[in-house]
């Protein structure tokens, strides 16, 4: 699903007169998902003309990861055990 995105999303920026050699960096997280995924994108912009654009110009950058919830990482958002541990006031707070 998100494969298929990214490509719609090139040929849409390409359809819209951006061209991928236009693109002199494209910035994603430091997962290899989004690497993948700006590839994808930066490839269909290309078409046919895939020799402008380059892997190379994109740049890993950490503090577009997703987020992290430290020592609740994993636990389910309405789990009672939360609840009594932080409070309903402050777990709607982590939230927004």
């Amino acid at each position: 699903q998100g494969r298929v995105e990214a490509v719609a999303a090139g040929q849409l920026l390409r359809s819209r007169g951006i061209k991928a050699s236009s693109v002199c960096v494209a910035f994603a997280s430091e997962l290899e998902r989004s690497h993948e995924t700006c590839e994808l994108a930066l490839a269909s912009m290309a078409g046919h003309e895939q020799e402008t654009w380059s892997s190379e110009r994109i740049r890993r950058e950490w503090k577009l990861n997703e987020r992290h919830y430290g020592c609740v990482q994993g636990r389910f958002k309405n789990d009672p055990d939360l609840v009594k541990e932080y409070g309903e006031e402050t777990l709607v707070q982590w939230r927004r």
